[in-house]
This record gives C-alpha cells, structure tokens and sequence, in this order.
C-alpha cells in the first residue's frame, strides 16, 4: 500500500512539459513567401498581369513525403489565380480571378470561403471580395 502513495504521489507530481519541436523540412523561402496571398499589395487600377505577378501564380497548400528516410518533402501547390470567370452586365465583360487566400478546412478541396474574386474591367482592377463582386457587378 505504502508504493501505491508513493507512485500516485510521484505521478500527480510529475506535470506535464511541451518541447518545441523544430521541423525538419526544407523551406524554400519563395516558395514559404506565396504560401498564402496577401492582398494588401493590391491598388485599384492596376493591371491583371500586374496583380497576378504581385500575389504570385501558385501557392503551397502542404506538403507530400517523398522519402521517410531522407526526410524529404515536396511542397504541394496549386495555381493562382484558382479559378477564372467571365461576367457580362450592361454591355460590360468583367473578368473575376478568384484567388485562393488560405484553407479553412483541410478537406482537400477548395470552398468559396477559402477565395477572395478580382474584378477587371478592360484589364484593370476595380475591386475585390465578395461583397464587391456581388453588390457591384452581379447586382445582388
């Protein structure tokens, strides 16, 4: 009985400890850079190629193992923008690229909720976001 007080005792006492763990994958710092886009760096008026040079033409969703034993790992990617749509309201042809901005859930597909729609008119941006795309352009 005297070792079950003693064990319950060392055991309530012990605590618990969290060790930072340090990853092992290599980075590549171009490619960590346009992981997600930040649209910050965007000015109305500027152009589609510009827009898509500023935020990147791909992003990293993850990584893949290649080799256990190596550590290896590949960074999966996906393009940006991740769709294209074309909208024509009053005569006018708008071009919508919805860029992907981060993942919500890691479900292996991409939601609405997870793009953010740029819209151009005559190769131009004129806004961003749902509301915009929405209120302004489909008229809803």
């Amino acid at each position: 009985m005297k070792y079950v007080i003693v064990f319950c005792a060392c055991f309530l006492s012990a605590g618990c400890e969290s060790v930072p763990v340090q990853s092992s994958l290599p980075v590549d710092n171009s490619v960590m850079a346009r992981r997600f886009v930040s649209l910050s760096q965007l000015r109305t008026g500027i152009s589609r190629s510009r827009s898509a040079d500023l935020l990147g033409r791909e992003v990293v969703t993850g990584y893949e193992l290649v080799d256990a034993a190596a550590g290896q790992y590949n960074p999966i990617t996906v393009p940006n923008p991740y769709r294209t749509g074309m909208i024509t309201r009053n005569a006018r042809n708008y071009t919508v690229d919805y860029y992907l901005t981060g993942i919500k859930a890691a479900d292996g597909k991409v939601s609405d909720d997870e793009l953010v729609p740029l819209v151009f008119y005559n190769d131009r941006l004129i806004g961003s976001g749902w509301d915009f795309l929405n209120q302004r352009i489909r008229g809803n």
